[in-house]
Order: structure tokens, then C-alpha cells, then sequence
């Protein structure tokens, strides 16, 4: 499964029938999926959330109701598709889920959910306060994971719950959870480090890619393998953990996971274009998307710009915009 890279090369993240099996079954166990389910498939199979709905339901007996959302009229009837096929699990990344609750009314009632899993980025008080106020009957499962470790842990939220914190919740069997410092100590209550994941599951490494392997997958004594993570959590009371972003340039938008100097490496490559800046921002909505900043040798329209690069950045282009 391809990730995002710097270099606008990105990364093969190599998954085995072992951790597959691994993330799945505790997916299964987790969020007690069986044969009278029906779950939703919002994302493409080449995404690793895909492969968690997938073969959950192939192990679970349950039922998989794919949804096209590339085409406009779908986004907009997706409650009634919901009740239409008596969805049980709804799992997507909070930008979809913002705007589904935003559309949902007192006269629609969905009956048949128990529960709304989010993943793919970070999940905001605002999602939190949508899904009191408009899905009282229903759990709200908040998943932490990325590409090279599926999924590391979860929190639960019932309707009647006080949360003090949006955290990673607790971990999946097998798997722990560390926050280090520079020096690769364990930090202490209320201080800031890497996420560190030590789990049976985590990938083998990168697709013929040994060097970014040996940095991002380490052993650490008396752990074993490693995948060094690159968020940056604080250890609340408890052990919690809270997240408070990445360490590099990295960002989610829309639960696709993009690195800012790719798409300026991208816009580089246009004959103009002598020097590129790209940043994250958040619009009224509270959704994220991209802003590029260029300095040309002549003006140059967006048609110009989308248009005369690589094809890496065209599909960026599709995905976000």
C-alpha cells in the first residue's frame, strides 16, 4: 500500500497475510462485528481502512454495502442509503462523517446504527458534540493506526459520557503504545514525545526501500521491532494518550495521508516555477485542505499549474480538491 513521500516518490508499505490477519481480528473483537452486521465501504480497496471492512466482514459473516462517492448525488443521499440497507457500522474518516451528521435532521431516524467508527485523522471536539446531539443511541468508536501498524488502539464514547479528551484510547491486544523523548526515554504526565507503536503486527518495512526502513522501523530493548510513528502525543494521567500532530510535514486531508514538500517537489518541476510553498489550513467547516504559494518567472493560471505537472500531482489535485 502506497504512502505519501517527500520526494514525490512514495512509499510502498509492504503487508503480510499474518498482519492482516493480525489487525483484523482484533478489529472483529473490538468493535463485536458478527454475521447480522452490515457495514459501509466508503473507502478504495488500496487504502488500508478498506482492508479492515473488507476481510472484517469475510471473518465476521457480516455484510458489506460498497458506496461510490465520487458521484455527488451519492454524498447526498446517504442517509437514506443508510436506512435503505439497514447499515449497522458506519467506518470512514471524520471529513465524511462531518458532513453526513451536518445533513442528518430530527426527521431523519436511523434506527438499525450502533455504531460510527472514525479513523484516518485526527477527530475534533466539534465531531464529538455532532454525534451527541444527533446519533443519541449510538457508539462512537474514535481508531488510532496508520498504514504501517493498522490499528493501534481506540476509544469508545457513549452519548452520555463526559470526555475531557479526545485520546488514542486503549490499545489492541498485543500492541503497546509508547510516547519518547529525544533520548528514547518514556516521557512523563503532561510532557510531549513520539509516538512509538511496539506491536506483533507492524509491517516487515518499506518495498525495496532498506534505508527509510531501518529509520522508521527500529528494535529497542526489551520491545523488540518498533515502527517509530513521526506523531508527537502527550502522556495525560492514566496513561492516556493525547495526539498533537507530526513532527515533519506531514498532514492528513481527508484521511489520505500527504506530505507538503511532495507536492512542492511537484510544483517545481513546472519550467516556471522557481520556488513553491505548501501549507495546511482550515476553512469554516472545520475541514482541512491545501494552499500552494509560488514565486514564477512569468504568470502562470491554475489551469497551467494542475495541468503541465506530473501525473502525481493531477491525482492529488482529484483526491483533494
Amino acid at each position: 500500500m502506497y504512502t505519501s513521500g517527500s520526494t514525490g516518490e512514495p512509499k510502498g508499505v509492504v503487508q503480510t497475510h499474518r498482519n492482516v490477519i493480525y489487525y483484523v481480528d482484533n478489529y472483529i473483537k473490538r468493535l463485536s462485528i458478527s454475521e447480522k452486521d452490515r457495514l459501509t465501504l466508503f473507502s478504495s480497496y488500496c487504502h488500508d481502512a478498506a482492508v479492515m471492512d473488507i476481510y472484517g466482514d469475510l471473518f465476521s459473516g457480516a455484510t458489506l454495502f460498497p458506496l461510490n462517492l465520487i458521484k455527488e448525488d451519492n454524498l447526498k443521499t446517504i442517509p437514506d442509503w443508510i436506512r435503505k440497507n439497514n447499515i449497522t457500522i458506519w467506518h470512514s474518516v471524520p471529513t465524511l462523517f462531518r458532513y453526513f451528521a451536518n445533513i442528518i435532521n430530527k426527521t431523519i431516524s436511523l434506527t438499525t446504527m450502533r455504531l460510527i467508527v472514525l479513523g484516518g485523522e485526527a477527530v475534533l471536539k466539534y465531531d464529538i458534540d455532532n454525534f451527541k446531539e444527533k446519533f443519541p443511541d449510538v457508539v462512537l468508536c474514535n481508531l488510532y493506526g496508520q498504514t504501517e501498524a493498522s490499528f493501534n488502539s481506540a476509544q469508545f464514547i457513549v452519548n452520555d459520557s463526559e470526555i475531557d479528551e479526545i485520546t488514542l484510547g486503549d490499545t489492541i491486544e498485543n500492541t503497546e503504545i509508547l510516547v519518547l523523548d529525544h533520548s528514547g526515554n518514556r516521557v512523563k504526565e503532561f510532557e510531549t514525545g513520539e509516538i512509538v507503536i511496539a506491536s506483533l503486527g507492524i509491517s516487515p518495512g518499506y518495498w525495496k526501500n532498506n534505508a527509510v526502513t531501518e529509520k522508521a522501523f527500529v528494535n529497542i530493548e526489551g520491545l523488540g521491532r518498533v515502527y517509530i510513528t513521526g506523531d508527537l502525543g502527550e502522556l495525560l494521567p492514566d496513561n492516556r494518550i493525547r495526539f498533537v500532530g507530526r513532527r515533519d510535514f506531514q498532514v492528513k486531508i481527508r484521511g489520505l495521508r500527504v506530505e507538503l514538500g511532495e507536492i512542492e517537489t511537484c510544483l517545481l518541476k513546472h519550467d516556471d516555477v522557481i520556488e513553491a510553498a505548501v501549507l495546511s489550513k482550515n476553512n469554516n467547516n472545520f475541514e482541512d485542505y491545501l494552499c500552494a504559494y509560488i514565486i514564477c518567472e512569468k504568470y502562470l493560471s491554475e489551469k497551467e499549474i494542475k495541468g503541465d505537472n506530473s501525473y502525481l500531482l493531477s491525482i492529488i489535485w482529484r483526491s483533494l480538491y
